[in-house]
């Protein structure tokens, strides 16, 4: 009996060890039961979307005879029914507009009301419209639409518009971003005109911009996560996770939703082009080949730029040849043209460096600025007053030379020049020597002019001093302290008036 005894005791943990595998087998057994259904599960919703997608491109092709999608520098909407579409295209610079319809009376109806549902969607960077602030609304009439051909099936007509878009679309969507791209650039620590000279690149300022690679449907992970999305063309596997994880901490690629919001592309961007400075290419020594280093590896990565400067490729080797280059060596390299995937765009850092210096104010250009304030200036004070401020950076609230806004450099000006203490803002300065007391025809050296250039119901919005000749000297919110034309168009169709403070 005690031998009995002592024999199950012994068996006792062996009879527990058969449960545990038990148990643990029936677990195993649920938990890939559960991973089949859920790989099932996705796979329907996968299937399901692709179907939906399908069916979405066969009607518009059915309507239109072919696809048109917003891309990186084009935004294209369509109504509900497929039957209307608009699209702005940046580059090209016109808005178009279609419709399908076997009435042109009842397609004109549905092309309006596509249109105003567009003028509710907002510029996030200027609250305006994004349809409209660059259009000539009274132009985009679906009346003067006419027919092109007939769609694909039903024998309807399609009739076309084609608008040119607003001369200055361009300064002005350069205006609207511009602060914004200056507190995020202050935020990274990286340099201002190399992300606005991104931004015209990549986008060419397009708030409403999708992926440079066409129609793709942003619900296929495969396409989506390989593929460049929004205002700076982020790749969410790539420079989208790196970015994100530097601006948020969050080890994850950015929604769709995420990377299509401007404002959250825009700093995902900018924190891509800061962990490449801090960590890629902090090595560098010279400030100049590390800039455009960073520039080619925006958009193709810092491995590619690695195989340029050593055949392993490896980043300490590559680097170690690039701190022995002249910056002119670099450039060479950088420009030679890819022959495959393994290399980067060589006209890429080309095309993004010319863009930047028109969002910077360089030595030479400054040298010409002084030299026609030189010519059309006849007060010596106030000529050496601007000099000392030509070039100056934009900063909303800036009042010194590491930065200044418009009014602040006005009102620095007179305290400096005339000896005269204005007030801080555009508004006050327009409101306080009377509003609009001076004529075009006038105007005096160191009057005051006034523009409005944000439509946000105030009287003005900007200030600048003006010279003679057409020319006025102002904190330009893009490019800093400049001396600009008033026939420009962006400064002519926003022209206020001008007052004159000294001598009142």
């Amino acid at each position: 009996m005690k031998k009995f005894l002592l024999l199950s005791i012994a068996l006792l943990p062996l009879a527990s060890h058969a449960g545990d595998r038990e148990d643990f087998e029936a677990y195993k057994k649920q938990m890939q039961g559960g991973m089949q259904q859920q790989k099932e599960e996705y796979r329907a919703y996968t299937e399901k979307m692709q179907r939906e997608w399908k069916s979405y491109l066969d009607d518009i092709r059915k309507n239109f005879g072919s696809v048109d999608f917003t891309s990186d520098k084009k935004w294209v909407n369509y109504s509900k029914d497929k039957k209307a579409r608009v699209a702005l295209d940046n580059d090209k610079g016109v808005v178009t507009l279609e419709f399908v319809a076997s009435d042109k009376g009842k397609g004109v109806k549905e092309a309006k009301a596509l249109l105003n549902e567009l003028s509710k969607e907002a510029n996030p960077f200027s609250s305006q419209p994004a349809l409209t602030e660059n259009v000539p609304v009274d132009k985009l009439r679906p009346e003067d639409a006419r027919p092109v051909g007939h769609a694909s099936q039903g024998g309807a007509q399609v009739y076309r518009l084609t608008v040119p878009m607003n001369e200055d679309r361009q300064m002005n969507n350069e205006v609207q971003v511009a602060e914004s791209v200056r507190d995020m650039t202050e935020k990274y620590h990286v340099p201002y005109d190399i992300a606005m000279a991104i931004i015209k690149a990549e986008s060419n300022f397009n708030v409403g911009a999708g992926t440079r690679k066409g129609a793709l449907d942003i619900r296929d992970p495969a396409q989506y996560e390989n593929s460049p999305w929004g205002l700076m063309q982020v790749v969410p596997k790539r420079s989208g996770r790196i970015g994100l994880k530097r601006a948020q901490g969050k080890n994850r690629q950015p929604t769709a939703d995420e990377l299509l919001d401007p404002k959250t592309n825009l700093e995902i961007g900018v924190a891509y082009l800061a962990v490449l400075q801090e960590s890629e290419f902090s090595s560098v020594k010279d400030e100049d080949v590390r800039e455009r280093l960073m520039i080619a590896a925006y958009r193709d990565g810092p491995e590619k730029v690695y195989t340029l400067f050593s055949r392993s490729g490896k980043k300490a080797e590559s680097l170690a040849v690039v701190n022995h280059l002249s910056s002119d060596e670099v450039a060479r390299i950088l420009a030679r043209k890819g022959t495959g995937t393994k290399l980067p765009d060589g006209k890429y850092v080309a095309n993004v460096e010319k863009e930047r210096d028109n969002y910077r104010v360089t030595e030479q250009e400054k040298q010409q600025y002084e030299q026609e304030a030189e010519k059309i200036s006849a007060n010596p004070e106030l000529r050496a007053v601007v000099n000392q401020w030509l070039g100056t950076p934009y900063r909303l609230g800036g009042t010194t030379h590491n930065a200044i806004d418009c009014s602040g450099f006005t009102m620095n000006v007179y305290s400096q020049a005339y000896k005269m203490k204005i007030p801080r803002t555009s508004e006050l300065q327009y409101t306080t020597y009377g509003g609009s007391t001076v004529g075009s025809q006038a105007r005096k050296e160191g009057d005051l002019i006034f523009f409005n250039t944000l439509h946000n119901g105030n009287p003005v919005s900007h200030v600048g001093i003006w010279l003679d000749n057409s020319k006025f000297v102002h904190a330009s919110s893009s490019k800093g302290v400049v001396i600009s034309n008033i026939n420009e168009t962006y400064y002519r169709t926003r022209y206020v008036g001008a007052n004159r403070p000294v001598g009142q």
